[in-house]
């Protein structure tokens, strides 16, 4: 690794961080500034190198160009500090204001943004890169390397690394940070399993899949971001990843495997983008500590053509075992699309508060809510064209909330038969009403408190350095 630490994880929205040592180098310096790699003499901004939103390197150039010897210094490094050289010729760029991050840098046949990145990461030593079967590529895995902060290449030999290998780093216990480039396009079955102190995660946009147990296994982790070109999450991916609570789940994810996150059993929340079509049994069984999750359907897929009950994500074969698979702890739900809401879809489901219907939906079954006894409010959209009977049987303490003015000539004489205490005709626009509102913020001052909890405990752990 580059001892001068140029670690610097995928840039998210949420999550920026740069981790560097602020190092005298010649006669300027290189500082941690606004999350980013600043170069300053006396004070004064030269350039900065960094990463945006979206994992891209980008620079801004200060008010000054870099002298030869500034630039042959930051090539070769500090010696006094005991850093590796710099793995990029600085000194190819006689000016680096007339260079954009996309556009080719003479006599390098590289982008500016590639020259930054070879900058920042000086990918370990050790790896085993296999020529792939297409000869154009290669594959990764650990090899001999011994670092615990893994960075892999994004081309090795000429050619571009594309590819995790099936089991790359499985059981490398010591692994805490891996660093994964734009060009990888799959992460291979099993690729880390087993990879214990490995605690986030950052999947570039340029990744398509994430294949079964790829991080099964993987006791620390505490957050992952899916980029936005991963359509698919295989069976059991993130199985036992105990001490996950964040979880990103892009915009261009289409399908979730068999229990995908089966038994991340400190997951909060979660809210699954509306790209999503299938989400497989079990998906999210053991998740123990889930108090509100967003979908876009209910039950195994969007056309709603089987397996149509709530649980069936949390490992419920029908809808009689809601009550012992859906966690006791999820207390809101939030439906953002579909068309239909099945026969008893969330029948036994006892521990519900607060669940919302997006408009979209059009038909709602017979006994859908049945015995959901906690359930206190509950809102329905105008598109709902049809409601069975008996949808809220056994529903103690209910507040139904309706947008539409009266009841719709295809909704069942008794849909709402049993121990209602309100329904409230012509409610506006969902969301509205006050329950709800508070269910929700209820969930965000939990899901607060934990990230304090683990805030600090990263102070005190540096404390105590």
């Amino acid at each position: 690794m580059n001892k001068l630490k140029f670690l610097v994880d995928v840039a998210t929205e949420h999550n920026k961080k740069v981790e560097t040592e602020n190092l005298k180098i010649d006669t300027f310096n290189i500082t941690k500034k606004d999350n980013n790699l600043a170069v300053t003499q006396d004070s004064t901004n030269i350039f900065m190198l960094g990463k945006n939103e979206s994992g891209q390197s980008y620079f801004n150039l200060g008010t000054e160009v870099l002298t030869d010897s500034q630039l042959k210094a930051l090539r070769e490094g500090a010696v006094s500090a005991g850093a590796t050289p710099l793995a990029t010729d600085f000194t190819a760029l006689a000016d680096f204001g007339r260079y954009k991050a996309n556009s080719t840098v003479p006599a390098t046949g590289k982008t500016l943004s590639e020259m930054i990145e070879s900058a920042y990461f000086k990918a370990s030593d050790g790896l085993a890169y296999t020529l792939n079967a297409d000869g154009a590529s290669y594959s990764v895995a650990i090899g001999t390397c011994t670092d615990i902060d893994v960075v892999i290449a994004s081309e090795y030999e000429g050619k571009l690394v594309t590819s995790i290998d099936i089991a790359a780093f499985y059981g490398c216990s010591n692994l805490a940070n891996i660093t994964i480039p734009n060009s990888v396009t799959s992460i291979g079955e099993s690729a880390f399993e087993g990879c214990t102190k490995l605690e986030s995660i950052n999947i570039p946009d340029s990744v398509t899949s994430i294949d079964a147990l790829a991080f099964a296994g993987c006791s620390s982790l505490k957050r992952v971001t899916i980029g936005n070109g991963v359509k698919s999450i295989g069976n059991s991916a993130f199985w036992n990843c105990e001490s996950l609570t964040s979880i990103t789940i892009s915009k261009g994810v289409t399908s979730i495997g068999n229990g995908a996150f089966n038994n991340c059993s400190s997951l909060t929340s979660i809210e699954i983008p509306d790209s999503v079509t299938s989400i497989d049994y079990g998906a999210f069984y053991g998740c123990s500590s889930l108090a509100s999750i967003t979908l876009p359907f209910v039950g195994a897929t969007k056309d709603g053509t089987s397996n149509t009950h709530f649980g069936y994500i949390f490992g419920a074969s029908t809808y009689s075992y809601n009550s012992s698979c859906v966690p006791s702890s999820l207390k809101t739900v939030v439906i953002t699309g579909g068309t239909s809401i099945g026969n008893d879809a969330f029948t036994y489901c006892r521990s519900l508060e607060s669940i919302t219907i997006l408009d979209g939906v059009k038909s709602i079954g017979n006994s859908a809510f049945h015995y959901c006894e906690s359930l206190k409010s509950i809102e329905i959209p105008d598109s709902v064209e049809s409601i069975g009977s008996s949808v809220f049987m056994d529903c103690w303490d209910l507040i139904i909330y309706c947008e539409d003015r009266s009841k719709p000539a295809n909704w069942n004489t008794d849909w709402n038969t049993g121990y209602i205490t309100q329904t409230i005709w012509d409610a506006g626009p969902i969301p509205r009403n006050q329950t709800n509102i508070i269910n929700k913020l209820q969930v965000q001052i939990y899901n607060l408190h934990a990230q304090i909890q683990e805030l600090a405990a990263q102070v005190q752990e540096l404390q105590n350095k």
